[in-house]
């Protein structure tokens, strides 16, 4: 689904859509941001990189309410409690090895990692 919204972007919108990867910015968070900033053409600062560890940020957003309940609640998945918590980019922890997950993510791994290396290559490196 990615690669189909890169592909739609790249045609109609920017040929050189900004890719960033996750993992990159994590761990070279000053490299990838004043990279972003300059590509889109926003000042760089380094107090980008550092933040008050709250989620008061999240009362301004607008989403649905099951989404937002989602990101606060631990026991509904809590999927920002780690980045709301925060306040600085955080490295990449560990990544489970390959025998640790189950057939069907396997699968789904196999099956995505096409797309993935293909919008990798093109990504903003640190």
């Amino acid at each position: 689904m990615q690669l189909k919204l890169l592909k739609y972007v790249q045609e109609h919108l920017d040929p050189n859509p900004v890719i960033l990867d996750a993992d990159d910015l994590q761990n070279n968070p000053s490299s990838i941001l004043s990279q972003f900033c300059q590509t889109v053409g926003i000042p760089y600062s380094d107090s980008l990189l550092e933040w008050p560890a709250d989620g008061d940020i999240m009362k301004t957003w607008i989403s649905s309410r099951i989404v937002l309940q989602g990101s606060l609640l631990e026991n509904e998945g809590g999927y920002f409690n780690k980045a709301m918590n925060s306040s600085r980019f955080l490295p990449v922890t560990a990544t489970p090895k390959r025998s640790e997950l189950s057939q069907d993510i396997q699968e789904a791994a196999d099956y995505s990692m096409p797309f993935y290396e293909k919008m990798y290559q093109m990504r903003l490196k640190p």
